[in-house]
């Protein structure tokens, strides 16, 4: 009876569904760039190059699935390779922003730092979407 019933019981409508719908895709980008601007996504990315070079990892681990040619794989490799330098110099970029912080700068100055501190963060991103990382790899990807 209950199963007959139920059907006769709206729960959404359809501009409802489709509002939710819109409003899970959105906040799942939000979260997605969350995770990657996160300094211990970064930190994984680099581990990623330290077991690639140790060949405790195979590039193909990190690629979307299907056959992957030996260029591929060395692409792969160099390109994990150059994300990681990038990642490097970001960090370093940052650990001189927060340094500055700490220098008991004026409010405004310190708006405009940690906005830097911000941008530094989110430009990392970037790379790191370029590698089309297989989605079970990918540190957004996880719930």
């Amino acid at each position: 009876m209950y199963l007959s019933e139920m059907g006769k019981v709206p729960l959404l409508t359809r501009e409802q569904e489709v509002t939710l719908a819109r409003s899970i895709k959105d906040n799942e980008k939000i979260l997605k760039l969350v995770v990657l601007e996160s300094p211990i996504t970064h930190r994984e990315v680099q581990n990623w190059e330290q077991l690639l070079e140790a060949d405790e990892m195979t590039p193909k681990e990190l690629m979307p699935r299907g056959r992957r040619t030996a260029s591929e794989l060395s692409g792969m490799r160099r390109r994990v390779k150059t994300v990681v330098q990038y990642i490097i110099q970001a960090e370093l970029r940052i650990d001189k922003l927060k340094l500055k912080m700490e220098d008991n700068l004026p409010a405004d100055k310190t708006g405009r730092v940690e906005a830097k501190v911000i941008e530094e963060r989110q430009i990392i991103v970037e790379p790191i979407i370029s590698l089309n990382l297989n989605q079970e790899k990918n540190p957004a990807a996880r719930e």
